[in-house]
């Protein structure tokens, strides 16, 4: 069990817009695991412009000042450098439960401008290093330290690796999705003050160099948290990732069908993710663009029959990174290998390489990180290095060596069918061809317990897959139920194509924390903010969302490995009828709702959508269309002499009675009417 209990603004915090310096809480359920075993569930909700966004901005913020004070000192390689936030006064106030001993513990991360601790089980450990502090903050670094017994207080210092995961561990991780078109823009935050922690100009990233580190002004500490190839260590991710405010959808569809095949496999005939749809065929292609990875291959145009080629003879060499990297992993290239094997050997060979030069896990090995690398000799000097390398990507089990531990099972696999059969054909892995039919050749089961198990056995990333669904729909001339196939991803609406974003993003991210190594940061907790989750979704879909998003976390047991708190804002009735009113945060004018106005609102779990509507979305002024509620009001001004000018001169040429005809609501149209034939009678008794 993990929940965000509270978050607390002070004054001087910037970037609060209309939210006051106060406390905004978020209750506790008087039902345990209502919604699931170990998931906790707590809603925003407020007109536009009520502080919604707002309130997690903050939160986003100070997490992200966490990180980027917990991992001044890492090296992100790929990933972006972190940025602190300045000028942020609030508070974040959780609850976790230990999973080895059952115990409760109460968090507390502070920030005071430049000055970050974080309050946990009655310890307190300082971030806040000498070098960010500026004097007149000592005096608050002295008062806090000296408010508790000194065995109770930590200074954070960042060699001190075990510390350092200790403190990882008593936080949780928060995955971020915002799919508004004005959601997460680069651009809104451009005008925040942040620090980075670098080296001067002058100097080079060395170890020698490292103490001459400062905290240098900066600005866009947004675009930090779209990167995750820091092996999920900053404890915050946002989604859809923007580059510079650009979302590129053709990039989210990318990866999302990559997500999304394992889980509708594992998913069968009885479904879950798309109400309606299952999956029909996975369709594999070989990638054949993939030798315009290399500089060799755009510069020199080496096309892909010459490279099948050179892998051989690279091999053979036994003096390259292709032999040690290949022959450290336990493959064997012979003079028999087809087409295809040899490709997955260029491809494992590029990738052990790019670990090497992408992820801080692997930062010992980051000068050997060139993927061009792949067609040089590899000098004896560092031949215990690639050696190295190699084995720590065979042996560890995270998201960072899966599509190399993919190929590794798919090679390893062709390997034992040739045993058995030399004569094995391989010829049609040259076509494209289907999952099932692969599946069979290899002798794999359909289905496995962990989901991360199949994954391992699908066709490695040196096959591009499409995703073929089919949909259940109604025979129109005998109301029988038929199956229409061969429906590619890319024809699912809007809202069928957002639903699967959401809940295949938030699956992903959990599932490669869940793997990431014990040895490493790991997060035990996890925080699911979706802000404005009813974007492109029906009302339908709002209504389905909650079941459908806590099933795919029950289903794929995310819940038994971590606590889940789920934070979400919305403006959809739908959505909020399946949330019991201790769990609702209300919102207006950037204040929360206290005392009788709160205790006034009325419980909206189960609720009619148009009670719901009314109460708690402030909809003072009725729930239809603001045009429509003009036009109404207009006639019953007419009808009752009590008309303006732009009344009479709009009703007077109108047919009054076609109007009446085309209302819907019966009470609205009801007194219109009796206005109406009043107001005729009058006129005729005149």
């Amino acid at each position: 069990m993990m929940t965000i209990t509270d978050i607390t603004i002070y004054k001087g915090c910037h970037y609060k817009k209309n939210l006051k310096a106060t406390l905004y809480p978020f209750e506790k359920s008087s039902m345990e695991n209502f919604f699931g075993d170990n998931i906790d569930v707590h809603v925003i909700v407020g007109k536009n412009g009520s502080g919604k966004s707002s309130l997690l901005d903050i939160a986003f913020r100070l997490i992200n000042n966490f990180g980027a004070l917990l991992y001044r000192d890492e090296p992100r390689n790929a990933a972006d450098v972190l940025k602190y936030v300045l000028n942020i006064f609030a508070d974040l106030h959780y609850e976790k439960r230990d999973w080895e001993t059952g115990k409760v513990s109460k968090g507390t991360l502070c920030c005071r401008n430049r000055n970050l601790w974080l309050e946990y089980d009655g310890r307190i450990y300082w971030l806040s290093d000498e070098k960010i502090r500026e004097k007149e903050d000592e005096e608050l670094y002295d008062k806090i330290k000296g408010s508790t017994a000194p065995q109770y207080f930590f200074d954070y210092y960042t060699f001190d690796k075990k510390l350092q995961a200790s403190i990882a561990k008593k936080f949780f991780y928060t995955i971020a999705t915002n799919y508004s078109m004005q959601g997460f823009l680069a651009l809104d935050y451009s005008e925040e003050e942040s620090l980075t922690y670098t080296l001067p100009y002058d100097k080079e990233d060395t170890k020698e160099n490292q103490h001459q580190k400062q905290w240098c002004y900066a600005q866009n500490w947004i675009g930090s948290l779209f990167h995750k190839n820091d092996g999920y260590m900053c404890p915050i991710v946002l989604n859809p990732y923007r580059d510079g405010g650009q979302l590129d959808m053709n990039n989210e569809t990318g990866l999302t069908i990559n997500r999304l095949a394992s889980l509708l496999i594992n998913d069968g005939d009885e479904g879950g993710l798309l109400e309606n749809y299952r999956l029909d065929e996975l369709v594999y292609r070989r990638d054949k663009d993939f030798y315009l990875t290399f500089e060799k291959g755009e510069t020199e145009e080496l096309d892909q029959g010459e490279m099948f080629e050179q892998i051989k003879v690279l091999y053979a060499m036994g003096n390259t990174y292709a032999y040690h990297i290949l022959s450290n992993l336990g493959i064997d290239v012979t003079e028999k290998a087809s087409r295809t094997e040899l490709f997955a050997c260029l491809y494992l060979v590029y990738k052990v390489l790019h670990i090497a030069g992408t992820y801080p896990s692997y930062n010992k090995y980051k000068k050997l990180g060139d993927v061009n690398n792949t067609f040089l000799t590899l000098e004896e000097k560092n031949e215990e290095d690639v050696a190295a390398l190699a084995k720590m990507v065979k042996e560890r089990h995270s998201h960072i060596e899966q599509k190399a531990q993919q190929t590794i099972t798919f090679l390893n696999r062709i390997k034992e069918l040739k045993d058995n059969n030399p004569n094995i054909d391989l010829d049609w892995m040259e076509q494209p061809f289907g999952y099932e039919g692969y599946r069979f050749f290899m002798g794999y089961e359909n289905r496995y317990d962990r989901i991360e198990d199949l994954t391992q056995r699908l066709p490695p990333p040196i096959f591009k897959q499409e995703i073929l669904l089919k949909k259940k729909v109604e025979n129109t001339e005998n109301g029988e139920e038929k199956w229409v196939k061969q429906i590619p991803f890319g024809r699912l609406s809007s809202g069928e194509k957002q639903l699967v974003y959401q809940l295949t993003t938030i699956a992903y991210h959990m599932l490669n924390i869940k793997s990431v190594s014990p040895d490493n940061i790991r997060y035990n907790d996890i925080n699911i903010v979706l802000d404005e989750i009813e974007v492109c979704f029906h009302p339908d879909y709002q209504r389905k969302f909650i079941k459908n998003l806590l099933e795919v976390l029950k289903r794929l047991k995310l819940n038994e490995s971590f606590g889940i708190h789920l934070l979400m804002t919305t403006h959809s009735p739908f959505i909020l009828s399946d949330i019991p009113s201790s769990q609702i945060l209300y919102l207006e004018e950037g204040e929360r709702l206290k005392g009788n106005r709160r205790e006034e609102m009325p419980n909206p779990f189960a609720a009619n959508v148009s009670e719901i509507l009314h109460q708690s979305f402030f909809l003072d002024q009725g729930f239809i269309g603001e045009f429509a509620r003009d036009r109404i009001l207009s006639l019953a001004r007419f009808l009752k002499d009590e008309a303006t000018v732009e009344d009479v001169k709009f009703w007077i040429d109108q047919d009054i009675e076609a109007f009446l005809e085309e209302l819907s609501e019966p009470y609205i149209k009801n007194q219109l009417r009796l206005l109406y034939l009043s107001n005729f009678d009058e006129k005729n008794t005149d």
